[in-house]
């Protein structure tokens, strides 16, 4: 608090108008609340307030909505003697309703005997300039935080698709990550092959919000491979609002992304880049996949089991298995032998050795996942490669079928039936020759363990 000496002092200086007569027509401003008199600063002069505005504080009621709590509270501490400097930022309103930014800095020179204020003297600016300046160098740093958003969703994608997980988990987490950028109600992502669509993930699941089948935007998408904005679907779907994105792999169109909205014209041009950077991530993952089962599909299959031959095996897995390891971090290799086959041949004959054959063979490849790859290795000896498994899973896959083996009736009426099971794990670039010496070893220790078991190196 100002001594009385100054108090005095700087009252008299306020009373002498050849003083302060000069300062008037520039931002400075006084109020002398014991005199009610005071002078107001050009800037809110040019606003259209008067003096009597000010000293009664009517004037408060112009300011902005936003800033008026803030305002209020700051002034309240000036006023009720727990401050006696104010400095506050706040937009007023002209008398067209038009606001403007003020920078306001008081202080309060004399207070009455009861602590109010008694004479206050202070600056008030229009800084409308600075503010756009912020504004905009605001909106500059969400741009560039919203670019690196996106990059840094873009890159945790493209790490978790290249990591060891399936391909229906990679779509949804990629998806997830999406989310967190672009809004939608819905996603659907199909997987496109010879203009056939199969459905490869809906998300979230569960949810019974229509959206349009996919094929509705094959001849758009044939015709020119760029996203297709649909922004009102007409009543018949729950979702109004659409976003098509082809997913494109070397020039070739895999797949397409449909995000839905409840919203009529939701989508905009801004959610195109995050978008479509997003779509080509997915692509890589779903061309890939499309890659391998074409080869797989393409291989020679044997007469018996319909399985792999070994010839066929052997000629292209040295080109699948840098798929695979390029693909996942971690994989492994089976090798499967029927316990005592030789004996059911000798009792049974040859038919019926076949039909055990053929028997196994087909409960293995029903309980397989649909990425893994069998193929008949021996006489009685099949070979199964698990992409993306690790040691652990592979030893429970594995355990699992041979249960389902050992449990089930012959229908060659040969009896129950075991296998022996040996697994190798690979993690990194081993070479696949290594990988199924390995398991083969491990093959030899089921065995000479006691048979219808797994054993893993």
């Amino acid at each position: 608090m100002i001594n009385n000496r100054e108090d005095e002092r700087i009252a008299n200086l306020l009373n002498d108008n050849r003083l302060i007569g000069p300062l008037f027509g520039t931002n400075f401003f006084y109020s002398d609340m014991q005199n009610n008199r005071g002078e107001t600063s050009t800037p809110l002069k040019n606003l259209g307030f008067l003096d009597e505005e000010l000293r009664s504080g009517s004037y408060q009621q112009r300011i902005h909505p936003e800033d008026y709590s803030t305002y209020l509270d700051l002034w309240k501490r000036v006023h009720d003697g727990w401050e006696d400097e104010l400095y506050c930022e706040y937009r007023l309103s002209d008398l067209n309703g038009e606001w403007h930014w003020i920078e306001t800095h008081a202080i309060v020179v004399e207070r009455q005997e009861d602590g109010s204020i008694a004479t206050i003297v202070g600056v008030d600016r229009e800084i409308n300039s600075r503010k756009n300046a912020e504004e905009y160098l605001r909106k500059q740093f969400h741009d560039i935080q919203r670019k690196y958003e996106i990059a840094e969703s873009l890159r945790q994608t493209s790490t978790l698709i290249a990591s060891d997980l399936g391909l229906t988990n990679n779509l949804i987490t990629g998806i997830r990550q999406l989310a967190t950028i672009v809004s939608f109600d819905r996603c659907g992502v199909y997987s496109l092959e010879t203009n056939s669509i199969t459905e490869l993930l809906v998300y979230p699941t569960g949810n019974a919000k229509k959206i349009p089948a996919p094929t509705e935007f094959l001849d758009e998408i044939n015709r020119s491979p760029y996203p297709i904005i649909r922004d009102d679907l007409g009543e018949t779907f729950s979702l109004r609002s659409l976003l098509v994105v082809p997913l494109r792999q070397k020039d070739t169109t895999v797949g397409l992304v449909l995000l839905g909205a409840e919203q009529i014209g939701f989508f905009r041009g801004a959610d195109l880049y995050p978008v479509t950077a997003f779509a080509d991530i997915l692509a890589v993952a779903i061309g890939n996949n499309q890659e391998l089962r074409k080869t797989v599909a393409e291989l020679e299959s044997d007469g018996l089991t319909g399985l792999l031959t070994r010839r066929s095996f052997n000629r292209e897995i040295e080109k699948l298995w840098k798929e695979f390891t390029e693909l996942y971090s971690e994989n492994a290799i089976a090798m499967v032998d029927i316990d005592h086959f030789k004996k059911i041949n000798d009792t049974f004959g040859h038919p019926a050795g076949d039909c055990v054959i053929r028997e196994i063979a087909e409960l293995f490849n029903l309980n397989l996942r649909k990425g893994d790859m069998l193929a008949r290795y021996g006489g009685d000896e099949f070979i199964a490669v698990l992409p993306n498994t690790n040691a652990t899973t592979a030893r429970q896959i594995m355990d699992r079928i041979r249960e389902v083996c050992a449990n089930r009736e012959m229908p060659s009426n040969t009896g129950r039936i075991t296998v022996s099971i040996g697994i190798a794990e690979s993690t990194g670039a081993r070479q696949v020759s290594e990988v199924i010496a390995d398991a083969d070893s491990a093959l030899y220790q089921s065995k000479k363990n006691g048979r219808n078991r797994v054993e893993c190196i």
